[in-house]
């Protein structure tokens, strides 16, 4: 029989190596949700009204920023800033994400306001992140170190590290994960996620994520399921669903050389908007509305998905 190319074995090696130790999270620390209360290692989730599909469904800086392998799948520079209206919050700028990014490195930085539900005080934090990537073959490895600022002693934020894989099946199907290990205590959480293209390219992805932390039972673990469409050059609609029954919906149009922008808007059951983000975006090539009107133009490849080798091959 036939044995597994090596770059395979390593790459489920790697998973494998991962996905235990996060599994091995001691459980002393308490839980706290997305946004709300002291974390020394904040929520995946929390940064979601910047991050509209999983971190290795489509390759952003933001996706980095969740998972520093994502750098290593990123073909060029990646600059954008959002911003993110939530709860009662009037003021367009009290949460936001900056976010400067290349292949195989990034950095960035979320702004967002954490209460305290027992005092009803509000903290703001500054949690920055810098990471680097390197790509073997169809596996992506990802390194990254976090820290905070103004209130991140009231918060309770630690200083974290941050190990991340990324894992290619030929171009319709991606698996990430992604360890943070906070420095300064026994505290660990991971996420893991996956993307599929059904027509090998970004026309349509379908994809979900979840997280693991410290204390969750089964029946407390959070997760999502979502899909972005690209149904005209240029033009991408997402749409995603989370555990705790709330949704969202993002339109993002490309106006080519690189610029985006975006809105996304999140709901509650009712139907009550939660919040809204929109986000403008400098960086490598995409297909751009005006492609529409220029049939003749060819399609700039998407990402390095459709650039050989290929995981197999």
């Amino acid at each position: 029989m036939k044995s597994a190319p090596r770059s395979s074995r390593s790459s489920a090696a790697v998973l494998i190596t991962l996905v235990a130790a996060v599994s091995a999270v001691p459980c002393r620390a308490p839980v706290y949700a997305a946004g709300v209360g002291r974390a020394s290692i904040p929520s995946y989730y929390s940064h979601d009204y910047f991050n509209v599909t999983s971190p290795s469904a489509y390759p952003s800086g933001i996706g980095g920023y969740a998972n520093p392998a994502v750098y290593g799948i990123l073909p060029g520079a990646d600059l954008s800033f959002a911003s993110a209206v939530t709860g009662n919050n009037t003021k367009a700028y009290d949460d936001y994400a900056a976010l400067l990014s290349y292949t195989n490195m990034g950095f960035g930085l979320v702004h967002e306001r954490v209460e305290f539900p027992e005092t009803g005080a509000i903290a703001a934090v500054n949690d920055w992140r810098i990471g680097i990537a390197r790509t073997l073959r169809s596996t992506t490895l990802g390194l990254g170190f976090g820290f905070s600022s103004l209130d991140d002693d009231k918060a309770g934020r630690s200083n974290i590290v941050q190990i991340g894989v990324v894992q290619r099946f030929g171009r319709s199907v991606t698996v990430g994960a992604c360890g943070n290990f906070a420095t300064e205590e026994s505290n660990q959480t991971g996420f893991f996620d996956a993307a599929y293209r059904p027509f090998r390219d970004y026309s349509l992805t379908v994809f979900a994520d979840t997280e693991l932390r410290n204390g969750m039972s089964a029946s407390d673990v959070d997760w999502s399921i979502g899909a972005r469409v690209e149904f005209l050059r240029g033009i991408h609609a997402c749409a995603r669903y989370f555990s705790d029954d709330m949704f969202s919906v993002m339109l993002a149009v490309s106006l080519g050389a690189g610029w985006r922008i975006s809105g996304n808007g999140r709901f509650d059951t009712d139907g009550e908007n939660i919040s809204t983000t929109t986000e403008i975006r400098w960086g490598f090539r995409e297909p751009g509305i005006f492609q529409n009107f220029d049939p003749e133009e060819e399609r700039p490849p998407d990402t390095r998905w459709d650039q050989p080798p290929y995981a197999g091959q």
